[in-house]
């Protein structure tokens, strides 16, 4: 029998064995995860060397500053653009990677079935094959520059896959994907994806059609206030409720994006430099990396600074030397949803006001990790790829005797669009800039443009459906009584205006006055406004004036609403102190304010309030966001809404007010606590910068998806978006005023000295998560620092690309 001492040595024994085998697992673990860090550093760019490829004509210099902005040298456009492709490479290689899956509905290759609905929707749409047919319409030189940027990224490519120890960015060994060879279309398909992302009045379209059918007219009128137009009835359609269902399962959710941009121009009668100043902030979902890359590019034959999109071989927002111009989505629509009517002979075939015609028909086959592949099949109708055969397990849709086209103008193959920016990048006067508007098609643009001669314009280019008389295309259209358009209206018609005598030129989304028939869209006008004002107030102004315009934190929707909420009877001490707390509010919404905190929740939680007992199971679809005029409209004239149908009390529009606060206010306090004066609005209103791929997984969320307190919110100048819903319905995983959308990118051109024009960018420059220029801009872009991209920096590394030597 063994000793008490025995038994205490042998678990002793038991014990170090068992320690020993758990350090070594943790040095392990270590050497393991430190090796793994020392390899994929190995992908980090090098920013100081020489190297010889194939392709050029002469040397290119790729120079570097302490941010890692990168200004390109070169004899020749076609050796820039090489260049430019080698840098975009070098920083951004994954992220080109995904947009050109992404655009060819290839994403389930890499991530399986979670990507499938994306795949699916896309392949519908036939982006990809629409960017390849585009290619033999465009200019020759334009061709030329695309062929020259697809062989800058080939030769990044080419030296990666050569080199013994060089890593690719780690989301490649994550996904087990190395790049493949660039082509000229892999660039063409960004411009369709942005089409996309910025267009999505085809889901407005069917939500307004179910609440017409369920609502009727008049709900149609108070919840998309629109005072220029009647609701339709005579040529409008009916979307039956399984197809109106699959349509709305059928779009993905990561493909919506919120709509918005800033800019305006003066003239030098306005400036204190006797010379125009531009400013452009276009505001997209904020990621990481960024839509955006800041890039410089001299040349013999001019410069151009600014913006530049990875995979795209141009500047896209920025200035040329002699001019600088910035764009808005003008939110006009340009989808229509068609209901075409199944011959009930033969479903292969819709209904035409001159018999039968069959349905264009075509397979797409997905490919799928870990899974079979997907064999799709897409029917065309003369109005455009029918969505509703989009369903969850890839089927087409079966039993039904309608279908549902959509009809869009960025869905044809002579979209030269491309050819537009390239002369834009050029455009050094008025009729040069009218030039390369003429040919921009798609998505529609809100342009401005300014020169160093003094001149300013605006043009909103684009291709804009004619509809048939009786169409308006707020609702779907039969598609049996014959085409939903009759072509586009000409571009002679569209918005433009040359040196107005204001000498101001303003947009933010914000509607446009036009003589053409076009279906207006935009935002509500307080961004616009607001710059207005402050522009007058500004006087004589300078580029730093403009900075700061652009920073500016004022909430005007709050002038309309705030003071029919300050009417509210309180229930609690905490609902007097907030009000005491809104009254003195300066309507700004500051970081380190309590006031817009308890704003923002309150108005999340009445919007609900009003409508969802009226729209049922279509109020999430609808009530997303925050909608202050149709809160203002019911609050002060349609009270009708205030009344719950679910209870058999009758509420007054005071009682509604009076619970919403409450219930914002308890929300509130659960997860910020009882003081609502130490309340702030940092606390919720953070800046994340998502990557798109990686944070999905929890643990290394953190690592990739930087985040910032900041300022602004859904309708101040300094874009701060939320992405929508309220606090109470929110678990302590989901915080619904995140900043989600924003400006990553701002503008200020000084047309007196283009080289002392401003920029701010975020989160940084580089994609690599490793690279200390993954997040290093956030605070600079948060705190409205603005840099230049003048060439002068001093370089901290210099690439040189040799072209291989003639025989």
């Amino acid at each position: 029998m063994a000793t008490p001492i025995g038994k205490n040595r042998s678990a002793l024994r038991s014990v170090a064995v068992t320690t020993r085998w758990i350090l070594g697992f943790i040095l392990v673990s270590v050497i393991a995860l430190a090796g793994a860090y020392g390899y994929l550093r190995t992908g980090l760019p090098d920013i100081n060397k020489t190297k010889t490829v194939a392709g050029l004509s002469h040397p290119v210099e790729i120079r570097r500053d302490a941010k890692s902005l990168v200004t390109i040298r070169a004899e020749t456009r076609a050796d820039a653009a090489f260049g430019l492709g080698y840098a975009h490479a070098q920083d951004r290689m994954w992220q080109m990677e995904m947009m050109r899956r992404l655009g060819a509905g290839r994403l389930s290759e890499a991530f399986g079935e979670v990507t499938l609905k994306i795949d699916r929707f896309i392949r519908v749409l036939g982006l990809y094959d629409l960017a390849e047919k585009s290619l033999p319409h465009l200019d020759p030189g334009t061709l030329g520059i695309l062929d020259a940027y697809a062989a800058g990224v080939n030769a990044w490519i080419k030296h990666r896959s050569d080199a013994t120890i060089k890593a690719w960015p780690p989301e490649f060994y994550v996904a087990w994907l190395e790049p493949e060879p660039w082509r000229p279309a892999d660039s063409l398909v960004w411009g369709r994806i942005m089409a996309l992302l910025l267009s999505g009045s085809w889901r407005d379209d069917l939500l307004r059609a179910q609440v017409h059918e369920k609502l009727g007219p008049s709900a149609v009128a108070v919840l998309w206030p629109d005072p220029d137009t009647t609701v339709p009835l005579t040529l409008s359609a009916k979307v039956p409720a399984a197809l109106a269902s699959r349509l709305a399962q059928a779009f993905p959710p990561e493909l919506s994006s919120f709509s918005a941009s800033n800019e305006w121009v003066v003239n030098g009668q306005r400036t204190a430099t006797n010379k125009p100043i531009l400013a452009n902030d276009p505001h997209l979902g904020l990621t990481a990396p960024s839509t955006w890359y800041m890039a410089r590019i001299e040349t013999p034959q001019g410069i151009s600074a600014g913006a530049t999109a990875p995979g795209v071989p141009m500047v896209v927002l920025g200035h040329n030397g002699a001019a600088a111009w910035g764009f808005t989505t003008p939110g006009n629509d340009t989808q229509d949803l068609v209901i075409e009517t199944l011959d009930p002979d033969n479903a292969e075939r819709y209904v035409t006001e001159n018999g039968p015609e069959a349905f264009e028909v075509r397979e797409e086959v997905i490919k799928v990790s870990g899974g079979s592949d997907e064999v799709l099949k897409v029917r065309s109708s003369r109005h455009g790829p029918i969505l509703s055969d989009i369903a969850f397990d890839g089927a087409p849709a079966g039993g039904e005797d309608r279908a549902v086209a959509l009809a869009w103008t960025a869905l044809r193959d002579d979209d030269r669009t491309f050819d537009a920016v390239m002369l834009l990048n050029g455009a050094r006067t008025l009729d040069d800039f009218a030039e390369a508007m003429s040919l921009f098609h798609s998505p529609q643009q809100n342009i401005v443009f300014a020169t160093k001669d003094g001149d300013i314009a605006f043009y909103s280019p684009g291709r804009l459906p004619n509809r048939r008389p009786g169409f308006d295309g707020r609702f779907p259209a039969p598609g049996e009584r014959g085409p939903a358009w009759i072509g586009d209206i000409p571009y002679e018609l569209l918005p433009q205006a040359r040196n107005p005598a204001s000498g101001a030129i303003v947009n933010a989304n914000n509607r446009i006055e036009s003589a053409a028939p076009i279906k207006p869209g935009g935002e509500p006008p307080y961004r616009a406004e607001r710059i207005a004002t402050m522009l007058r107030e500004n006087g004589s102004a300078g580029i730093d004036d403009m900075v700061q315009i652009q920073m500016d934190a004022r909430s005007n929707d709050a002038d309309a609403l705030l003071p029919l909420l300050l009417e509210t009877e309180t229930r609690s001490p905490a609902g007097e102190r907030a009000l005491a707390i809104l009254k003195s509010w300066d309507r700004h919404m500051a970081r380190d304010a309590a006031a817009p905190l308890i704003y923002a929740a309150w108005v999340a939680e009445l919007g609900p309030a009003l409508w969802a007992d009226e729209l049922g199971s279509l109020s999430r679809a609808y009530g997303g966001l925050a909608r202050p005029l149709v809160l203002r409209t019911i609050l002060a004239t349609e009270q009708d809404w205030c009344d719950d149908r679910t209870t058999e009390e009758t509420e007054s529009c005071g009682d509604v007010l009076s619970s919403t606060l409450e219930r914002a206010l308890t929300a509130l306090s659960g997860r910020f606590g009882p003081d609502l004066d130490s309340w702030r609005w940092s606390a919720a209103h953070l800046a994340v910068f998502r990557h798109r791929e990686l944070d999905q997984i929890g643990w290394i969320a953190p690592l990739v998806s930087p985040v910032i307190e900041s300022d602004g919110g859904d309708f101040t100048v300094n874009r701060g978006q939320t992405g929508g819903g309220r606090l109470s319905d929110s678990d302590e995983t989901r915080n619904p005023f995140a900043h989600v959308h924003g400006a990553a990118f701002r503008g200020a051109y000084d047309l007196s000295d283009l080289d002392n024009s401003r920029f701010t960018m975020a989160p940084g420059q580089s994609g690599h998560m490793l690279s200390p220029h993954y997040a290093d801009l956030m605070e600079s872009w948060r705190d409205g620092a603005a840099f230049r991209l003048d060439g002068q920096a001093p370089a901290v590394g210099i690439v040189t690309l040799q072209p291989v030597a003639e025989d």
